[in-house]
């Protein structure tokens, strides 16, 4: 049996898919019985708690082989920060698999996860990379470049932007790189090492078959959308005054301070990465995010305005 926490959530969801695909029993952690209703048609068991409730992890525990981590969160809100949800949570859930005498713990960090709290986010991802280390038990840790998909929140949020002003502002010089993988095939992926012992101990970053600037995303984002559109390229200090301006008065602004910081870093990998470790070519972010062709002006409207249309991401 296998349990999956933030099976509901984006990425979650995709893995229970690929983990159902592949005839595994699944178990999903998930708060509430609304939020169960995502993973209803996989057919899967439910225990209903929180990653930071003991007795809640102790029970969701019983009977279990394999724990997929998938918990985190990529902007702070309210009380959930980044410490208490990517730290503290990950360290609860990893000391509650050793106690129930799980045998091997899969956990979804990200590339660029680094000591350094000059990126919280990444910081926090790095801690809960040392508590799965040091937990006892037999682990993998997943590093992915950004992840697309129906339902993302980065290309969507992008998109949004796009198909509403004629102008796309640019943090910097658009050159930093990323490399976009698709969400399906990270499921893909983590159903294949859950139950491989030559996968115990290691961490396995992962990425697209692209090295994309952040400009040459806008672009095909533009071009799958069919639209004609300026960017203009804004230095960072400038980018940082609209940002903080954007957090004081926008609930879920598109970009924060956080995230605005790491645009300073490259976040790839080998660009055979997938290729190497899983022997397949994953598929490139040009020609596969039509879903954003789906946008209304009205929804793309409100994404810029902090509110993400729930048919597009309700989590």
């Amino acid at each position: 049996m296998i349990l999956v926490t933030g099976a509901t959530g984006f990425v979650g969801r995709n893995v229970v898919k690929a983990l159902r695909t592949r005839g595994k029993e699944v178990r999903c952690l998930v708060r509430t019985s609304a939020r169960a209703r995502a993973v209803a048609d996989y057919h899967v068991e439910i225990a209903y708690g929180d990653v930071l409730d003991p007795s809640a992890l102790k029970e969701a525990m019983q009977g279990i082989d394999t724990v997929v981590h998938l918990v985190a969160i990529i902007r702070e809100k309210r009380n959930q920060t980044f410490d208490l949800i990517n730290r503290r949570g990950t360290e609860m859930v990893a000391q509650a698999a050793r106690e129930a005498g799980v045998k091997h713990f899969v956990h979804m960090s990200a590339i660029g996860a680094q000591d350094n709290p000059a990126y919280p986010y990444l910081h926090s991802k790095w801690q809960g990379e040392q508590a799965v280390k040091n937990s006892g038990v037999s682990y993998t840790i997943f590093r992915p470049s950004i992840q697309f998909g129906e339902g993302d929140e980065f290309i969507n949020t992008l998109a949004g932007v796009i198909k509403v002003f004629p102008v796309i502002p640019v943090a910097g010089s658009g050159k930093v790189r990323l490399q976009p993988i698709s969400v399906e095939e990270v499921g893909a992926m983590v159903s294949l090492v859950v139950d491989n012992p030559r996968f115990g101990g290691r961490t396995v970053e992962i990425g697209g078959p692209d090295h994309l600037t952040y400009d040459e995303i806008v672009e095909i984002i533009r071009r799958t959308l069919k639209v004609k559109r300026l960017k203009v390229h804004l230095p960072l200090p400038i980018m940082k005054s609209l940002v903080r301006i954007m957090e004081a008065v926008i609930p879920n602004p598109p970009a924060t301070s956080s995230q605005l910081e790491m645009l300073a870093l490259d976040n790839v990998t080998d660009i055979d990465s997938v290729q190497k470790v899983f022997g397949m070519k994953p598929r490139p972010l040009e020609r596969n995010i039509g879903y954003v062709r789906s946008l209304s002006q009205l929804e793309a409207l409100q994404i810029t305005l902090g509110f993400m249309p729930k048919r597009i991401r309700d989590h």
